[in-house]
């Protein structure tokens, strides 16, 4: 109490200045209409400013939210796609004489995830997402974009994940031509992140622009079929019966932003499997 008495004291003048002010103010209001709508006016338009910059931020932050939600929902339809796929070709091979392998289209599901570092000027570059241990990643498993392959989890902890992108000098994957299945390995050759090359394709193989490679599916991390890049260009070295292939990547490493972990839930088996046949070599 003591301390607001001093208060008031020390600054009575001023506090009686500010309550004179405010009772001419309502004496000029109550008894000047115009005065009374300019200063409404104003009034409104201070409070809509502030509500539109309120809800502008309120609807950055549900667009945030939204875009989690779609993620989820792309993850759940990739996964769903699959499945859709196997029932298809088992209803094929029951009414032809084809024989189909349909054995990846149900084994992998999408983990929705965000890019929250990434380089594509460097000889070997990585990117972190924020997805880790806590939500089943572990190291080996492989990360899709919306439009193809972007790189493979090389480290993880509780809740984030190192990834080595396509963009790195010792990043190869097992790929084929999705035109005639013709299978090869792509890498990237450093110095343009929009293009990478594919390899030991043999020259007597037709090719032609705008080919379209696709993963193979004989690892472990990313099902058969997968966008990789399209072809736009191909030559031989002299004395070499292998093609080199040119191709532009279909996924835009520079802006990477929305991922998909790949999770195989056959990996397991097919891993000791592996490591099982190592004994009769």
């Amino acid at each position: 109490m003591r301390y607001l008495i001093a208060f008031l004291k020390k600054y009575s003048v001023f506090l009686l200045f500010v309550l004179l002010e405010g009772i001419a103010v309502l004496w000029i209001l109550s008894s000047h209409p115009y005065q009374r709508s300019v200063v409404a006016s104003s009034a409104g338009q201070i409070t809509g400013s502030v509500f539109n910059t309120v809800d502008g931020v309120s609807g950055y932050f549900g667009l945030v939210k939204e875009n989690s939600k779609l993620m989820t929902e792309n993850a759940r339809l990739r996964s769903k796609l699959r499945e859709f796929e196997k029932e298809f070709i088992i209803f094929d091979t029951l009414y032809s004489e084809r024989v189909i392998d349909v054995s990846d289209s149900t084994q992998y599901s999408f983990l929705p995830a965000h890019v929250i570092n990434n380089t594509v000027n460097k000889v070997n570059n990585f990117f972190m997402i924020d997805v880790g241990k806590n939500d089943g990643v572990t190291s080996e498993m492989g990360v899709v974009g919306a439009n193809g392959v972007v790189g493979i989890i090389v480290s993880t902890s509780k809740n984030y994940s190192w990834v080595m992108s396509l963009l790195h000098g010792r990043c190869r994957i097992s790929a084929k031509l999705k035109n005639n299945n013709m299978l090869g390995s792509v890498q990237w050759q450093g110095y343009d992140y929009s293009t990478g090359v594919m390899v030991d394709i043999p020259s007597h193989i037709k090719l032609k622009m705008g080919d379209t490679i696709v993963t193979s599916g004989f690892s472990h991390m990313f099902p058969q079929g997968s966008d990789i890049g399209t072809v736009y260009s191909f030559n031989t070295n002299s004395g070499d019966d292998m093609f080199t292939i040119k191709f532009k990547y279909s996924e835009d490493f520079k802006s990477l932003n929305s991922v998909y972990v790949v999770k195989n839930w056959s990996r397991k088996e097919q891993i000791e499997l592996k490591e099982t046949t190592k004994i009769y070599e």
